[in-house]
């Protein structure tokens, strides 16, 4: 509000709030219902495309696995169902930052795959779940790393 009005005004479009809280519901799991009447929520606007880039940029991370990473977090994001979203099986900002700075320490250790894999927890997904996962992969230009073999002389 300026000073000396009584009319209320847009947030800026720039302005943002990143924050998590456990599985609630509502906010009635994590605050008193005293505490919860505070509380406004406000639908938040995602980042747009070239946003979330600069942000994954920012890690280091090089610029064709972020461009590998946010395409495959489009169609994801795109392909979800509701039901996944209330499962919290979502591919957020939060998680490709993750593999970003993940990526960015460790270069050599590239395997997208994998990443993306463990943050989805793929391996507990239903089976159909899993077949899609796998065709966003193959879509994405996105494989599966060879196991690396160690060989030891006797």
């Amino acid at each position: 509000m300026e000073a000396g009005s009584d009319d209320l005004s847009t947030t800026h479009s720039g302005f943002r709030i990143i924050s998590t809280s456990s599985k609630s519901s509502l906010l009635r799991d994590w605050v008193s219902d005293e505490h919860a009447n505070m509380f406004l929520p406000i639908p938040a606007q995602p980042m747009d495309e070239d946003e979330e880039c600069t942000v994954l940029l920012a890690t280091g991370c090089v610029k064709d696995k972020v461009d590998t990473l946010l395409r495959f977090a489009t169609l994801y994001r795109q392909n979800m169902s509701s039901d996944n979203v209330l499962k919290n099986r979502k591919l957020g900002t939060r998680t490709l930052v993750r593999i970003a700075s993940r990526l960015a320490r460790f270069p050599w250790d590239d395997d997208l795959y994998g990443l993306i894999s463990r943050s989805l927890l793929a391996e507990f997904l239903p089976a159909t779940e899993r077949m899609n996962l796998e065709v966003l992969f193959d879509d994405c230009k996105i494989r599966k790393a060879a196991p690396m073999v160690i060989l030891t002389p006797y």
